[in-house]
């Protein structure tokens, strides 16, 4: 079998040539040149490009890491409930951000490829199950009116536009400025945080940008 540390590295770069150039157009002969292996080595262990993606997919999808995390709200103040999700919110921006690779192959091609896109959907599932999870221990301070599925998922889309936008170099934002934005945006959800007290920065930035 193939070590780990070249599998690792195989994985890596055919997730990097597929996400530039798109799966169809990565060769064996290509990959095996920027991994550093033989092309033997790669037809043996993987066999053809739908099993390298399948492998690459699974291998660095952060799926069971969001799973695995359980926010812990602190409920008793809407700034506790506040600082509590945007946590959540940040640490799935991070993950997000960790593999632009991923992302960019995602958008690009797994809708051409079922079993891909299979794998890729544990991700978003994932995300809304742990993101609903943490608004409901918030519940207690969020306004009446806060419909808890649609605010996940827009915060959701928010994340990954952010991410694509950040991954292209189309936005200049550093981390304490997604974080106020990031912030801006729950602020109006939580009952005594009015929104007129939300931070500036990041939305202006995002509109000067």
């Amino acid at each position: 079998m193939v070590g780990e540390a070249t599998r690792e590295k195989i994985l890596r770069a055919f997730l990097a040539l597929a996400a530039e150039r798109g799966m169809a157009a990565v060769t064996t002969r290509e990959l095996a040149r920027v991994a550093g292996v033989n092309e033997v080595t790669i037809f043996r262990h993987f066999g053809d490009t739908a099993t390298l993606a399948r492998e690459a997919v699974h291998h660095f999808q952060p799926a069971a890491r969001i799973e695995a995390h359980r926010p812990v709200i602190d409920a008793s103040t809407p700034q506790g409930c506040l600082e509590g999700l945007a946590g959540c919110l940040l640490l799935l921006h991070t993950l997000l951000q960790e593999r632009p690779d991923l992302l960019q192959f995602g958008l690009a091609d797994a809708v051409r490829y079922p079993e891909i896109l299979d794998e890729l959907r544990q991700i978003p599932d994932a995300a809304r199950r742990m993101l609903t999870r943490a608004f409901e221990q918030a519940a207690v301070q969020l306004r009446p009116e806060v419909d808890v599925d649609a605010e996940v998922l827009g915060l959701l889309g928010l994340l990954v536009l952010l991410a694509i936008w950040r991954s292209r170099r189309w936005l200049d934002l550093d981390d304490d400025q997604v974080r106020a934005l990031v912030t801006a945006r729950l602020r109006p959800l939580l009952r005594n945080l009015p929104s007129s007290e939300q931070p500036r920065d990041a939305a202006s930035t995002l509109t000067e940008s």
